[in-house]
C-alpha cells in the first residue's frame, strides 16, 4: 500500500486519548495494541511516513495523524495544543513564529525544536520520563491505561502540580530513538527514584511554585473548545523592568541592577542546588534575568517563569524609608513654624548623582527642598538645602531693614553665607549683599543643580 494511501485511509483502531496525555505516550498505546515493535511501523500506520525517530514532546505530520485518527474528531491544531509541549514552548514567542512552529509540527517543514526557542533555554533538559505515583493509582483505580502526563516532562516540573510530590524518573530519554515507550507499572514503580529531594520547606515551596506555574502555561490553553487553536493569555508578568521599578529597585528612571542583582540571587539561592544553572553569569542578578529585563529573553517561557517566581519573593526596595523612616519626614526649614516637625511627605530618588552617590530629594509644602546622601551601610548624611521657598524673600526684606550683613544672616539660619547667597540667587532675589569670595564653591548643591 502506498504512502498516499494510508494518508488518505483511517485507522479502524485507536485507543482513547487522554487529557494532558502526551501525544509519545499515546503513539507507543497505539503501537502496543497493534503489535507494533518499532517506531517506523507507528509512523507509517498514522503519518504515511517510513521515519524510525520516535520524538517526544514535539511530533510532527500531526494533519496527516488527525486524518488518519479521523474516529477521534480532533485537529491537528488540537494535537499540538494539547498533547505536545509546544504551547509552552511558544507561550510568549512573538506571533510570527508561533504560527511557524505550529505549521512545522503540523507538517514536516522546518525544525520544530529550533523554530520554537526549545534549545536557546538555559536550563538543563529532563534527562528521564518523569511520571507521579499517585497519578498513576488514580488512573489505576478507574481502570484506566498508565500514560505520561504532559505537564510532568517540563524542565521546571519536578513536584506533581495536583499532588505536590516529588515526581519519579522513569525512563532515560536516551533510549527513545526508535521506538515510542509505553507507560507499564514495571517502568513506573512507586519504589523508583526521586526526580528530587526537598531537603528543607524553603527549596520544597520554591520547587512547588515553579511547578504549579509551568502547569498553568499549559493550562491556560482551553481544553474545553476542541476547535480552539489560541491560547488564553496568562497571568504572568512579561515587563520585568517595570515591576522592578515600581518595587523600589530603580535608579532614576531605570532598574537598578545592583541593587535588585543582590536580591534576586538570594531569592535563587534555595533552587541552586536543584537547577546549578540558575544563578550562573552577570555582574550582578543571572545573565538570564538581565536578558529579561532588556528584553532579550522576553518569550523564553522557562525564563519568564522564574523571573515571576523572584518578583513574588522580593520583599520590594524602599531605600528612602530604610535610610530616614517611614513618611511624613523632618521640615529642616529654619524660617518654618514646623521646622524640625514631620510634615513632608513628597520624596523622589535615589538617583546616582555627579561623583557617584545616591542622593534622594524631599521638597516641603512651605516650598523648602533639600537632599540626602546615601552613605555605603544604607543610611543617610546631613540634609543640603536646594531651595528656601518664598519665606526666603521675607527674612531677606527682614535683613535688609535690619541692616544685616551676610555673615550674621546666614549665621541666623545655620548656614555659611555663601550658600544663603547661592539660595537667593536660586528663588530669583537680589542680595543685598556682595557676593562673597568662593560662594560657588561653598554651596555643596551646586554640583547636583541640573537633577533637581
Amino acid at each position: 500500500m502506498s504512502g498516499e494511501n494510508h494518508e488518505r485511509q483511517a485507522v479502524k483502531f485507536a485507543p482513547r486519548l487522554y487529557d494532558d496525555e502526551l501525544l509519545h505516550s499515546f503513539l507507543a498505546r497505539y503501537g502496543f495494541a497493534r503489535g507494533h515493535a518499532t517506531a517506523r511501523h507507528v509512523n507509517r500506520d498514522l503519518m504515511a511516513k517510513s521515519s524510525s525517530r520516535a520524538p517526544f514532546d514535539l511530533p510532527t505530520s500531526l494533519d496527516r495523524m488527525s486524518s488518519a485518527l479521523a474516529g477521534l474528531g480532533l485537529s491537528g491544531e488540537y494535537l499540538a495544543w494539547h498533547h505536545t509541549l509546544l504551547p509552552y514552548y511558544i507561550a510568549f514567542a512573538p506571533s510570527s513564529r508561533r504560527a511557524m512552529a505550529m505549521q512545522a509540527l503540523l507538517g514536516e517543514e522546518g525544525s520544530p525544536s529550533l523554530i520554537a526557542g526549545k534549545r536557546s533555554g538555559w536550563l538543563v533538559r529532563p534527562t528521564a520520563i518523569r511520571y507521579c505515583v499517585d497519578c498513576n493509582d488514580i488512573a489505576a483505580s478507574d481502570r484506566e491505561e498508565l500514560r505520561w502526563a504532559r505537564q510532568h516532562q517540563l524542565p521546571l516540573v519536578t513536584m506533581c502540580p495536583v499532588h505536590g510530590r516529588p515526581l519519579k524518573l522513569g525512563p532515560p530519554l536516551g533510549v527513545i530513538r526508535e521506538k515510542y515507550i509505553r507507560a507499564t507499572v514495571e517502568n513506573t514503580p512507586p519504589s523508583g527514584p526521586n526526580c528530587v529531594d526537598p531537603i528543607d520547606s524553603d527549596e520544597r515551596d520554591a520547587l512547588m511554585w515553579l511547578s504549579m506555574a509551568a502547569g498553568s502555561v499549559l493550562d491556560s490553553f482551553s481544553r474545553d473548545d476542541r476547535d480552539a487553536t489560541s491560547p488564553r493569555p496568562t497571568q504572568l508578568e512579561t515587563d520585568f523592568g517595570r515591576r522592578l521599578i515600581e518595587q523600589g529597585y530603580s535608579r532614576g528612571k531605570s532598574v537598578d541592577m545592583v541593587a535588585s542583582g543582590r536580591e534576586v540571587r538570594a531569592v535563587l539561592q534555595p533552587l541552586t542546588r536543584i537547577f546549578p544553572t540558575i544563578s550562573e553569569g552577570g555582574s550582578s542578578a543571572p545573565v538570564w534575568f538581565d536578558h529579561l529585563i532588556d528584553g532579550r529573553s522576553s518569550s523564553q517561557t522557562d525564563s519568564v517563569i522564574v523571573g515571576n517566581f523572584v518578583l513574588s519573593k522580593l520583599r520590594g526596595r524602599r531605600p528612602i524609608e530604610d535610610a530616614v523612616g517611614p513618611s511624613p519626614w523632618l521640615c529642616h526649614n529654619p524660617l518654618a513654624p514646623h521646622s524640625g516637625k514631620r510634615v513632608v511627605t513628597e520624596a523622589q530618588g535615589p538617583w546616582r548623582a555627579e561623583g557617584g552617590k545616591w542622593r534622594m530629594r524631599f521638597k516641603c509644602c512651605c516650598g523648602h527642598i533639600y537632599t540626602l546622601a546615601l552613605r555605603s551601610d544604607g543610611t543617610a548624611t546631613r540634609p543640603t538645602t536646594i531651595r528656601m521657598g518664598p519665606m526666603l524673600y521675607q527674612f531677606v526684606d527682614m535683613a535688609r531693614v535690619q541692616g544685616w550683613k551676610l555673615k550674621k544672616a546666614a549665621r541666623h539660619l545655620g548656614i555659611d553665607p555663601g550658600t544663603l547667597y547661592n539660595l537667593c540667587l536660586r528663588e530669583g532675589i537680589d542680595p543685598p549683599w556682595p557676593k562673597p569670595v568662593g560662594s560657588g564653591k561653598s554651596l555643596s548643591v551646586t554640583g547636583i543643580s541640573k537633577e533637581v
